[in-house]
């Protein structure tokens, strides 16, 4: 159908039979994976504006696998289906634009990311991302690998 989703969907039911409640469609916005926060928290080394992952006006809160079919799985145009962090909900999605639009935008952000011209936030988010997706690595070498540590007890005095 070439009707804006709102529109195709407006009477759909959960189940797809008459009389069943009706599904709740919206329009998001654009948003974002992670946020700078704006309230930086005290630290020993000062103030902290570690980012956060951003929340979505009007859905329950979602997590990395939402974002991660939001913003890798899907293209512009796709449609696919996402869960709430707690998988109690699930949401078609649809992505209707990109930031950066185009290979050329990408292009420059990247070479920006490659030359250094990035900032503290953008180093530190790029750590979080890469522990969150490799999460107790050294676990998982240990165990391919039947690695197994002795205790060694001290003597007694």
């Amino acid at each position: 159908s070439d009707q804006p989703m709102l529109e195709t969907l407006s009477d759909e039911t959960i189940t797809g039979k008459e009389g069943s409640q009706l599904l709740n469609i919206m329009q998001t916005g654009q948003f974002a994976w992670m946020r700078q926060q704006i309230v930086p928290a005290m630290t020993l080394q000062g103030f902290d504006f570690a980012p956060a992952r951003s929340s979505i006006p009007g859905l329950e809160p979602v997590g990395d696998d939402f974002m991660r079919t939001v913003f890798r799985e899907l293209q512009t145009g796709d449609v696919g289906v996402a869960p709430s962090i707690d998988r109690s909900v699930y949401y078609v999605v649809k992505i209707d634009s990109r930031i950066p639009a185009d290979d050329e935008q990408w292009t420059i952000v990247r070479n920006n990311f490659l030359s250094g011209q990035n900032d503290a936030a953008q180093d530190r988010l790029g750590g979080e991302m890469l522990s969150s997706e490799i999460p107790n690595w050294g676990d998982e070498l240990f165990r391919k690998y039947d690695v197994q540590f002795i205790s060694q007890e001290q003597p007694e005095e």
